[in-house]
Formats: structure tokens, C-alpha cells, sequence
């Protein structure tokens, strides 16, 4: 079931293309017996909505789109031959026969979901802006207080309050999201690399505690106390789910690494009850607007209450060095109304 709509001659003209940030073909293996979905809503009044069709959510109008790029449509290449063998290639993991491409296929899938849908595209921005905001602020300093012979002029008044909010931290680096999504789309092939060359647990759940999915639906799962070194955990379906984990070997796999590597240290598991509870918080808390399942369910409704004012974040912390900063950017979930 491909998600590409319309031909290259539509791609390049002014066709509204209503772009699935999250494939049908993936929300469908987690559809009940009629077919549909339900979702449950972190930001709305009412938390359980109505049953709905795969087609009917998690789109963006030309959400796929990026005039950065000389062909605009790109991402249609990219994504129509790994979305299309997406359930075939998670039934043969499922049946432990999945081969190097179907994995190589799946980990491109993941990239796409991890690179370039809406979150991703927000978190770009937020760690863009950080990067460029010690530059900015040198700039700032300088221009404000010792400014050069061809910096442009500024009265008093305005210098001064200029001053004021640059003391106060008021003057930030806003980036364009569609700037942070072509980063995002240029960086897919070297995220699936990463991610088919790093360790994966498939993990089989058998228990009355069926994985649930959302919006955003690669989930950070952090190690221990520490969020600098993390997993990441993606629901397949309600029974299925992968938790990949850095191959530390291979800290950036050149193609001769992803062509030779034989997937040694990829295993199975089954996940107990309370693990597969463990798992579902992660992706309520990291989900955006939509906690999707088969059924509803109370226990659904419950964990999307608990956590309705959470979302994924990045977070930076800069170290003063030198004549500069070192930063550690990572992502986490983040409790938007914790004082």
C-alpha cells in the first residue's frame, strides 16, 4: 500500500499532496478487526476519539515537500520502495528470516521516522538554533558594544535596549523548519547506516499488555539513570517491537562497513508484562498529539491523561571552553508544565 500520490509531473506542480509523516502501512499492523484505529488525544478536551481509518491521520499537507532540494519531491523516492515492503519485511522478522536488505530496509523506514516527521522537524530547529546561538551571541556582543567602523548605526535608545535584551537572553536564533527538515532528509542515508549496523532485540510480546504506537513512534529508551547513552525502542505492532541499540564498534559505518556487516549480535526476546508497560509510558510521553491503539481501552486512557502535558524535547547543555563552548545535545521526554 504506497503512500506516493500522484505522478513526477504532479510532484513538481502546484497538487496538494496530503503526506503520511507516520505510513499507512505501518499504522495498519496495528489496526483492530475492522480496520481502523483509535486515537487517543494528549492535548484535547475529550482523551479517547472516535475509530479512524489509517488514511485519516497522521498527515501534513506536503509535509514530504522541501524546495531546498532541486527536486522538491525527493523524499517519494526515498520512501515509496521501503514503505511498500514494510509489512512483508516485519512479518520476516517476526518469522526470523529477515534478510540483509529487508533490514537495511527497515532501518531506512526508521531513519525517515526518527529524521524527518514533525517532531523531528521541531527538535531540528531547537538543536540548530543552539548550535548557531554562541556565534550569534559573539556577533551580538560585538556589534552592541564594540562596534565596528562598517556596523550599521543605532541611536542610543535603540542600542540600549538592545542591550538590555541581550543581557537578559531575549535575543535568540530562530531557524526555518523546512530548513531543519532538509537537514533532516540529508541525513537519512548515514542515520539508516548507523541504524542497520547497531544491535537489534527484537522483542515478542505475548502478554494482556499489547505494545501501543503514537505520532511520533521511535521512542528514546535511555540506559539506566543517564540520557547520554540510549536505545532506541520502535513498536512494530501490537506483539512486535525492535529496541536498537548503538553498535559502539562502528561508531559511524562507512558503506564498506554496512556492506560487510553480518548483524552478530542481533537476538530475540520475550517481554514480560511489566516491561511491555514500561515500554507503552515511553511512547505516551514521547508521542506529540496521538497515542493510537486497536480498541480503546481504559488503561490507554489512563496512561494518556498521566502524561498529556509531555513531550520529546532537545535538550543542550553548553560548556564553557577555551574561547568557546562545548555542547552535548540529546532528546529526551520532558514534563512541559514541571515546575
Amino acid at each position: 500500500m504506497s503512500e506516493r500520490h500522484g505522478s513526477d509531473a504532479e510532484a513538481n506542480s502546484t497538487v496538494t499532496h496530503y503526506d503520511h509523516y507516520v505510513s499507512q502501512t505501518y499504522l495498519t499492523l496495528f489496526c483492530g478487526r475492522e480496520g481502523t484505529l483509535v486515537p487517543y488525544y494528549k492535548d484535547g478536551h475529550v482523551i479517547v476519539g472516535k475509530p479512524k481509518w489509517p488514511k485519516s491521520i497522521c498527515s501534513e499537507v506536503d509535509g514530504d515537500m522541501n524546495t531546498y532540494f532541486d527536486d522538491a519531491r525527493v523524499l517519494d523516492t526515498y520512501l515509496q520502495p521501503i514503505e511498500t515492503r514494510w509489512a512483508g519485511n516485519v512479518k520476516a522478522l517476526r518469522e526470523r528470516r529477515l534478510d540483509a536488505r529487508g533490514k537495511y530496509e527497515l532501518a531506512s523506514y526508521i531513519a525517515y521516522l526518527r529524521a524527518c516527521n514533525p517532531v523531528a522537524k521541531r527538535l531540528g530547529q531547537g538543536m540548530i538554533a543552539a548550535m548557531m546561538q554562541p556565534q550569534a551571541d559573539k556577533v551580538l556582543r560585538e556589534h552592541l558594544y564594540d562596534p565596528p567602523a562598517d556596523s550599521p548605526p543605532l541611536d542610543d535608545a535603540t542600542r540600549a535596549k538592545l542591550q538590555r535584551e541581550f543581557e537578559k537572553g531575549g535575543i535568540k536564533t530562530v531557524v526555518d523548519r523546512d530548513y531543519a527538515h532538509a537537514r533532516g532528509i540529508a541525513s537519512l542515508t548515514g542515520v539508516s547506516d548507523r541504524l542497520y549496523c547497531s544491535h537489534w532485540l527484537k522483542l515478542s510480546n505475548e502478554t494482556d499488555v499489547p505494545f501501543i504506537t503514537s505520532d511520533n513512534p521511535p521512542v528514546i529508551y535511555p540506559h539506566g539513570d543517564t540520557d547520554l547513552t540510549a536505545s532506541i525502542f520502535v513498536p512494530l505492532s501490537p506483539t512486535d517491537a525492535v529496541l536498537i541499540s548503538p553498535n559502539n564498534d562502528l561508531p559511524k559505518p562507512s558503506k564498506e562497513d554496512v556492506q560487510s556487516y553480518e548483524s552478530a549480535g542481533d537476538k530475540y526476546a520475550s517481554v514480560k508484562r511489566e516491561a511491555a508497560k514500561r515500554f507503552n509510558v515511553l511512547v505516551v510521553k514521547s508521542a506529540e498529539r496521538l497515542v493510537l491503539c486497536s480498541t480503546a481501552e481504559p488503561w490507554v486512557e489512563d496512561l494518556v491523561s498521566k502524561y498529556r502535558t509531555w513531550r520529546m524535547e532537545h535538550v543542550c547543555d553548553s560548556l564553557p571552553h577555551a574561547t568557546g563552548v562545548v555542547q552535548i545535545h540529546r532528546q529526551r521526554p520532558v514534563d512541559k508544565v514541571a515546575p
